[in-house]
């Protein structure tokens, strides 16, 4: 009798962790909602990022202690420059912030 409880126990907690798993894995954030679309260095562990965030870039300063806005905009605004010869466009920075003036 004690031996069917243990395994029941054993059974639940079994359960409850590969919910809890599966919950995990289904609330990450993925599926394009965010991605790097360039990393420029300027210096050691500082530079400049745009970020892309659901249809709004993010262009972000970056320094080993801190992260700052410094521009956001609607996704739809970042120029197409150059052809990859993939699907799309390879998007220039330099570009992208020209563009932004």
């Amino acid at each position: 009798m004690e031996s069917i409880r243990i395994l029941a126990v054993l059974f639940l907690v079994v359960v409850l962790v590969a919910g809890i798993l599966w919950a995990m894995r289904s609330r990450r954030v993925g599926g394009g909602s965010f991605s790097l679309l360039h990393y420029y260095p300027l210096g050691p562990k500082r530079g400049v990022a745009a970020v892309k965030v659901y249809n709004e870039v993010l262009v972000l300063g970056i320094t080993s202690h801190n992260v700052q806005l410094l521009r956001s905009f609607p996704a739809s605004e970042i120029p197409e420059v150059g052809d990859t010869g993939k699907k799309g466009y390879q998007k220039n920075f330099g570009a992208i912030l020209g563009g932004l003036k």
